[in-house]
């Protein structure tokens, strides 16, 4: 009987075993392990060859650019192999070809909307490499400290790295953070009568002295500062304008004068011997005065919205600022 219950004992173990075996293989365990990365840079100028394998002598799967960040794992078991992740799968490059320092002192963008010419020696009169493009970015690598001014804007030569090519700019025309796009259809100023782009409504011509508004139903607004001597003023402008070209503007226009100008105009030419004061005393109640009426007419080119440039007999030809901005 003892002999019997050992038996029963024991086939009861080996079912419950099997049970729990069989169990286990049931269970579906999934182990996702994760690299863990660290942000590098590529410091080969030519660019990082990044491969399939870590091995040497085998084909390129692609090419990395200077100055590229990457996420980096660490050294293979290859000596002069490095692993990397590229979208979630480990890739391998040459060790020497990454850092984890940038190989870049700071990262500037071009701020000329005509570009910015790239030289292979900080002397304007050396061979160009390229023209880099507006709002493009540029990799410093070094400063120069050799200034110059080209116009009115005084900068120094940068060394910089550009599609993988290494050469000089003029910083004058960099800058810390990308400028604003500008539309493509907003870089040009085109005035055409009962023709207008879409959501336009009106024009503004304006300079360091006036500013006039073209609406698209051809009326011309605004005002022109009126100089004399000390004397100084503002005076309004109505008329009519038509369009001669896709950006050529011809005004027809009347301008009041400025009484308070004309009247020390006057003053100072007939009383020149008693002096300023005088004439701003005999000039304070001058806006009492009949204004006079100027007309003329000008052509606009507007070509270039931001040097316009006016032909004829507008009164302040000599503006050093023209612009031509869409409203």
């Amino acid at each position: 009987m003892r002999f019997i219950l050992l038996c029963s004992a024991f086939l009861l173990f080996m079912t419950n075993c099997k049970q729990s075996k069989s169990e286990t293989d049931k269970i579906d365990v999934k182990v996702k392990f994760e690299n863990p990365t660290y942000t590098y840079y590529i410091t080969n100028q030519a660019g990082a060859p990044i491969f399939l394998k870590p091995q040497e002598n085998q084909a390129i799967f692609k090419t990395i650019p200077f100055g590229s960040p990457i996420s980096y794992i660490g050294k293979s078991n290859h000596s002069l192999m490095s692993e990397i992740e590229i979208e979630g799968k480990v890739y391998y490059v040459l060790g020497k070809d990454v850092d984890k320092n940038p190989p870049y002192i700071a990262l500037k963008y071009v701020s000329s909307k005509d570009g910015l010419i790239f030289r292979s020696k900080p002397d304007k009169s050396s061979s160009k490499i390229d023209l880099i493009p507006f709002r493009e970015e540029v990799m410093v690598i070094s400063n120069t400290n050799k200034k110059f001014t080209v116009g009115s804007v005084t900068g120094e030569w940068l060394e910089i790295v550009y599609k993988n090519k290494k050469g000089f700019v003029f910083d004058g025309f960099l800058e810390d953070y990308p400028p604003e796009e500008v539309e493509e259809d907003s870089k040009k100023c085109e005035i055409v009568l009962n023709n207008q782009p879409e959501n336009v409504k009106s024009w503004m011509l304006e300079s360091d002295v006036f500013r006039v508004y073209l609406d698209s139903l051809g009326n011309v607004s605004g005002n022109v500062r009126y100089y004399n001597g000390d004397a100084e003023g503002s005076s309004q402008v109505s008329g009519t304008w038509l369009s001669v070209g896709t950006h050529v503007v011809s005004i027809e226009v009347t301008m009041k004068s400025d009484e308070r100008v004309e009247c020390y105009q006057e003053c100072e030419i007939n009383n020149y011997s008693k002096g300023y004061e005088y004439c701003e005393n005999e000039c304070r109640n001058s806006e009492d005065r009949e204004p006079k009426i100027y007309p003329f007419s000008a052509t606009f080119d507007t070509s270039d919205p931001d040097h316009v440039s006016v032909q004829g007999d507008y009164p302040y030809n000599s503006a050093s600022i023209y612009k031509c901005t869409k409203l």
